[in-house]
């Protein structure tokens, strides 16, 4: 009997055949998902601002990012915010030593849904949104951990959905560890 995980997908590698000029995908197979799964998955999301410096209640104008696959991988990220007149006039560096799935979109194109987003409370900011957020009960993370968890240690994941949120930009990081977190001065990226 082939192992599935709670998904009901194989465990196996997947692989690509050619037949008569079509692709075929064998070794991932997906079911229904069972009814351990949806309890968690079927909980609405909402977004909190995580508040990684006190005083930080700003827009972000960019943000850039870079993956090093080396013996210690990790991604780190610069929040632009030294870019906003008026704004913090520094920028932000965030390390994840072993994010689980990165994705950036274009910040008018949103493909993984997210809530209503919290915007800035500084009275001259107050029609951005909150640049650094946490999504607790997020269906991307708990599909994430559906495949990459057996369904004992999905009970009891702890991937968190990341956001964070510029004028031009949205990434969303899955991990099971907070970044680490520091000021840097304005960097020309």
């Amino acid at each position: 009997m082939k192992k599935m995980n709670l998904l009901g997908l194989r465990t196996e590698k997947p692989r690509l055949t050619m037949h008569n000029q079509r692709v075929k995908l064998t070794g991932t197979t997906l079911r229904s998902i069972p009814a351990a799964y949806p309890r968690r998955y079927a909980q609405k999301e909402n977004v909190i601002k995580w508040e990684i410096l006190e005083s930080l209640d700003v827009p972000c104008a960019d943000i850039s990012y870079c993956w090093f696959s080396e013996r210690n991988p990790r991604l780190v990220i610069t929040m632009h915010f030294s870019r906003v007149i008026g704004g913090f006039d520094k920028d932000i560096e965030l390390t994840f030593t072993s994010p689980m799935a990165v994705q950036w979109e274009d910040e008018t194109f949103g493909l993984i849904d997210l809530p209503e987003l919290p915007a800035c409370a500084a009275t001259e900011f107050k029609s951005y949104t909150y640049p650094t957020l946490i999504v607790p009960d997020s269906k991307w993370a708990d599909l994430y951990a559906a495949r990459t968890h057996t369904a004992e240690e999905y009970k009891s994941h702890k991937v968190a959905h990341y956001a964070f949120v510029s004028m031009n930009d949205l990434l969303h990081v899955l991990s099971q560890e907070n970044p680490s977190v520091r000021v840097v001065e304005a960097r020309n990226a």
